[in-house]
């Protein structure tokens, strides 16, 4: 996919664990289910690149929501 895609792919990879699997079954976030896992830890990573990428920081987020409430 990077090969092909590269510049619209995001660093961040998303490994497979048992944690993360479990997450929907329970019908919760992997967040929720175990916030120390290698899942949960790789969907926080991609929520950082994220924002980096569109040169955002968390507290942008937390205004927007205080003030639109979403």
């Amino acid at each position: 996919v990077r090969n092909n895609l590269g510049h619209m792919t995001f660093e961040t990879i998303i490994h497979r664990n048992t944690r993360l699997s479990e997450a929907p079954s329970f019908g919760v976030s992997v967040l929720h289910h175990d916030a120390a896992s290698k899942g949960a830890t790789n969907y926080l990573l991609l929520a950082r690149e994220i924002l980096q990428k569109n040169n955002l920081d968390i507290m942008d987020i937390v205004k927007r929501k205080e003030i639109t409430g979403f």
